[in-house]
């Protein structure tokens, strides 16, 4: 969503302040109220060259599976879906030091979190990882396995049923 929320700008700003902005290519995905700016920033910031902006995406994971690197840069994030559809496809992450990403993501293991609206931060951790495909590929295994831990379907469904059935004898005991 290109939203002040989800803060596309400063992903912008980061991405031209990269010292390997030259090496990469960008692709945000989304509409939303700052779509004109944002189309506005990548020409101002000279990234017309190599950041794409694309719709809303309903599938995302064709374009996961051709990423590197997912860089999410809320202001606020309560969850962070796409953290965990990043982590599924082997990818390093970028986050926001918010909610949501300081569950999901497990800084220096998973991906790296940087505070939020700090471009220069953001600029940094996206150079520490466009330089080292190695660092990328340990951290998107890391992810992998940590999704697989905390976000599988069958494992979380069966914990919430427990948990329901604990909840019904706990009940039935105080009647």
């Amino acid at each position: 969503r290109l939203s002040q929320r989800k803060d596309p700008l400063c992903f912008l700003q980061a991405a031209a302040q990269m010292h390997q902005s030259q090496r990469c290519q960008f692709l945000l995905a989304g509409e939303g109220p700052l779509e004109s700016q944002v189309r506005q920033a990548i020409g101002w910031l000279g990234l017309a060259d190599r950041c794409q902006l694309l719709p809303f995406q309903e599938d995302i994971r064709p374009i996961l599976q051709e990423a590197d690197v997912l860089v999410l840069t809320s202001q606020e994030e309560s969850f962070g879906l796409v953290l965990v559809e990043a982590g599924a496809f082997g990818l390093p992450v970028v986050a926001t030091r918010t909610q949501g990403p300081t569950e999901i993501v497990r800084d220096g293991q998973t991906g790296l979190l940087v505070p939020v609206g700090d471009a220069a931060a953001l600029a940094a951790a996206m150079d520490r990882l466009a330089a080292d495909p190695a660092l990328r590929r340990c951290m998107g295994q890391a992810g992998t396995q940590r999704v697989r831990q905390l976000f599988h379907p069958v494992q979380n469904t069966r914990q919430i049923e427990q948990i329901l059935l604990e909840a019904a004898e706990k009940k039935q005991r105080t009647l």
